[in-house]
């Protein structure tokens, strides 16, 4: 995309997609964060809010994440599963740990290539992993999502307020706002998403949302 935008013109949500996509192209885990922020900015954000950088995904880490559900015990840093947005897997990831390797936090984030006022655009997803099994897919351990997306938005918006500029909500939308994830897990969303901005105040006038894709 790589728009250039002053701060005084609107960010139109339009040229966002909804949803992300796993490897094949079925529809993902929904959208729900926008952070105005560079890269390094981001990942210290996460860091001081207590988040950890998931381990790249191997044959080690995959059966390391395996043996820990099942015996019930912690990874903090157990890999995230890749999903897609503009032809590539997230360019970050973060999560926050349970109390074993079945349960996390954990967010997905792009990089849209526009800037706002000086600041990077990243979108992200925010999900509650609330459970692991092996996928129908490739038969390697995988979580699954609290259908309750809104509550982990909202988790995720909190948690790193305290580190941003500003914070609000709006609506978005997505393809949507009762369906279902590539691992067939349903999800449901009041359809709005979190918007946080590192140095500059913003306010719901910056954005417009005109037609739902």
């Amino acid at each position: 995309m790589n728009k250039q935008r002053n701060g005084t013109e609107q960010i139109s949500l339009d040229d966002y997609p909804k949803c992300t996509r796993t490897k094949h192209g079925r529809p993902g885990d929904p959208i729900n964060i926008l952070i105005l922020a560079d890269k390094t900015t981001i990942t210290q954000v996460f860091l001081k809010a207590g988040w950890e950088v998931p381990d790249p995904i191997t044959g080690k880490t995959s059966l390391k994440i395996g043996i820990n559900s099942i015996f019930g015990r912690p990874y903090p840093t157990a890999p995230v599963s890749n999903l897609y947005l503009f032809g590539r897997k997230e360019d970050l990831a973060f999560e926050r740990p349970g109390k074993t390797a079945r349960t996390r936090e954990h967010i997905r984030l792009w990089d849209t290539g526009d800037v706002y006022a000086g600041q990077d655009i990243w979108i992200g997803s925010a999900t509650y992993d609330s459970g692991i099994e092996l996928s129908h897919i490739n038969d390697l351990p995988t979580h699954h999502i609290d259908a309750d997306v809104d509550k982990e938005r909202d988790s995720v918006a909190a948690q790193l307020k305290p580190f941003m500029a500003s914070e609000i909500k709006i609506p978005y939308s997505t393809p949507t706002n009762d369906g279902y994830n590539g691992e067939g897990d349903r999800y449901y969303t009041d359809g709005y998403i979190a918007i946080l901005a590192a140095d500059k105040f913003i306010d719901a006038a910056n954005f417009t949302l005109t037609t739902l894709k």
